[in-house]
Order: C-alpha cells, then structure tokens, then sequence
C-alpha cells in the first residue's frame, strides 16, 4: 500500500550558469510515447512534458499524469517550464515505492535558461537493505555545506568537498512513496546561493555518511536536508527545463505542477 509522505526538494540559485561539471545530469535529449508527441510532448498542468529516452507518459483523464520508468537508467521526464520561471513545484509519488528493488533511483535536476548542464541534482537510492542513499552537489562548487533540520530548527551540519560525489545521509523509511519538488533560482533570502532542498511532511531517522575528518556516522531526526555551496552568490537567473530520470522506479505519478515568476 503506497503512502502518501510529503516530501519537497528545492533549488535555489544566483550564479552557476555555466556549470559544465554537472556531467552526472547531463543526459541526451529523448521523445515522448507517440510519434504525434515526438516534438511538441505532452501538455499537462500547463506545461509542455517530453518523455526521455525509454520513459512512456500516460494521461488517463484522472488529473495523475504517469511516467513509466525502466531499468536502464536513462528514462524519465523533462518538463518544459515557462519563460521567466524561476521556480517549479511538484507533487509526486512513485506507485510501489515500498517495493523497489535495491539500485532503483530517482534524480532531480533543473537547468537555467541558456546553459547546457545541469545546476546540479538530488539522487535518492533504494538500497539492498531497503533504505534510502541520498547524494546530490551543485554544479560548479568545490564545497558544500550539508544541513539537516527538524520543523525549521537546525539539527545538524557539517562543510565537505563537492567531488567526488558520495552519499550524504542514509534515511529511513519510504522516502519515495510521495514527495514534492520545488526548484527555485530565484534568490533564497534565507540562504542567497544555490539551495538544493528537500524536506518530508513528517520527520524520518537519518544517518549522516561520510562526514568530513573520517568523523564516525551521526542519526540525527529531520524532516528537511539543505546542500548548499560554500560560496558564489550572484545575479539572478531563470529555469527552463526540470527533469526527473530514473531507474526501475516502475510508475511515477505526478499529481501537480507550478511555476512561479520573481
């Protein structure tokens, strides 16, 4: 039985454009299920979908679009958003996320308008104990800061390098039964760089990984975990593409799409 746990994922950024180290989200251009759709793709929420790859949309009236994501690591989705968005939420879920297959994964990434790579992503992957590796890094930092908070108090961080990438946290529970997204370049007056977010509607146990000095791991309770860059702020930018791919996730179902304008 699938349960419906909110989760969000937010990215903030000012000054990163020209992030050409962002191979790992960096993917080859796909089509959508029907020749019909190859290059105009699916108009759901308002915006244009393309699937990617061998990912198949489906719109079965019910307000749900659908994606079918494989075993080959290359499908998924991209959404086209609109001219001047700095920011889009999304409300998702993958339909039998509680029975994933340990190496199933699902990544975010967003690009700003003009550039070719990736600003960066979020990778969550099903491990072989039925857990959840989290890793992601912003494009173009050579350190980030890792912070883990709890109904908007901070519980935890620590500043580490950017590459090579690793997993950050190990989380408990089913981390993909549910999850908002919201990718925001606009600037963060909270932080005023780039901000990779995500949070849950309820806290989970995590396990901090890979701390920096060799330090031993660290549970900490969170609801909320921020990847931000040591440095770089700048001037403002706007999206034009956000993209979920993964792997043999199976059905990911997206209930709602949003964009905003500074």
């Amino acid at each position: 039985m699938v349960r419906w746990i909110c989760l969000g994922i937010a990215v903030a950024m000012l000054a990163w454009a020209g992030a050409a180290d962002a191979k790992r989200t960096h993917r080859s251009h796909g089509a959508s299920h029907s020749a019909s759709q190859l290059e105009e793709g699916m108009y759901f929420f308002r915006l244009t979908h393309q699937a990617i790859e061998g990912g198949r949309l489906i719109d079965k009236g019910d307000s749900t679009l659908r994606v079918l994501i494989g075993p080959s690591g290359q499908d998924g989705v991209r959404i086209r958003l609109d001219h001047g968005a700095t920011a889009l939420r999304l409300d998702a879920a993958v339909a039998n996320a509680d029975s994933l297959p340990g190496g199933a994964w699902l990544e975010f990434g967003s690009r700003v308008t003009g550039a070719r790579d990736s600003i960066g992503f979020l990778r969550m992957t099903r491990t072989d104990v039925g857990d959840y590796a989290m890793s992601g890094a912003v494009a173009g930092a050579s350190g980030q800061t890792i912070a883990l908070f709890r109904s908007g108090i901070e519980v935890y961080r620590d500043t580490r390098p950017a590459v090579p990438v690793a997993d950050l946290v190990h989380g408990q529970g089913c981390l993909l039964c549910g999850f908002s997204s919201n990718d925001d370049v606009g600037r963060s007056k909270a932080e005023g760089f780039v901000l990779l977010r995500a949070w849950w509607s309820q806290s989970h146990e995590f396990r901090v990984v890979n701390r920096p000095g060799g330090a031993p791991d660290s549970t900490v309770t969170a609801d909320e975990i921020r990847i931000l860059p040591t440095s770089g702020a700048g001037a403002g930018h706007t999206l034009s593409e956000f993209v979920l791919r993964g792997k043999a996730l199976g059905e990911l179902r997206i209930f709602s799409e949003q964009t905003t304008r500074p």
